[in-house]
């Protein structure tokens, strides 16, 4: 598993959804933390 993240975040540029702009202001917090989705749109990354 470590591997197959390793390797998507090596040969993919993120950039964060506009949906998920204010992410961390939207979450509420209890006794646990209730985490909403954090949408990216990744796409194969341009090396020089």
């Amino acid at each position: 598993m470590r591997l197959i993240l390793a390797h998507l975040t090596w040969n993919s540029d993120m950039e964060l959804a506009e949906e998920s702009r204010g992410w961390a202001e939207k979450q509420k917090v209890y006794s646990l933390w209730e985490k909403g989705p954090l949408k990216v749109h990744m796409s194969p990354v341009q090396r020089v």
